[in-house]
């Protein structure tokens, strides 16, 4: 557990517990009622429903950081070399098959730079984007039925 006590997620993984119960306000009242006695409120449910949405918050920041250095670390400096090699390339003709070779491997490794790199950033926004929207439909449904 994130947090110390029962919280936001005890009260998700009490809700699959109740799976079976067909009527959704009945799920929600049953595995909060299961919870209450370990000293789980509504509020805090709510509050540490919102720490996870930070938590979550704080992951993509970190993660879309990291990307960033990546991705400069990556694609820019091959970028970079991509141009010096280009310009060496019209000084010395003598060297033109050569320099045309690391060039086109040059430009293929940033392209594949460019597409594992965002490919892993999409998927990972999608997931924590997709995680967001659960736990609001979530903190959402908690307030409709708590209210």
């Amino acid at each position: 557990p994130v947090f110390q006590g029962t919280d936001f997620k005890e009260f998700i993984d009490s809700k699959v517990d109740v799976e079976a119960i067909a009527d959704e306000e009945t799920k929600y009242r049953t595995a909060f009622n299961v919870l209450k006695r370990t000293g789980l409120t509504k509020e805090r449910l709510i509050s540490t429903g919102q720490q996870y949405l930070s938590l979550i918050e704080h992951d993509l920041k970190g993660f879309n950081d990291v990307f960033m250095q990546q991705y400069k670390t990556d694609v820019e400096q091959k970028e970079m070399l991509l141009q010096k090699k280009a310009e060496e390339l019209q000084a010395l003709n003598g060297k033109i098959a050569a320099l045309n070779k690391e060039i086109k491997q040059t430009s293929q490794e940033i392209i594949q730079s460019k597409d594992n790199l965002n490919s892993n950033k999409n998927s990972f926004i999608l997931a924590g984007e997709n995680k967001k929207t659960e736990i609001k439909a979530e903190l959402q449904k908690i307030n409709q039925y708590f209210s």
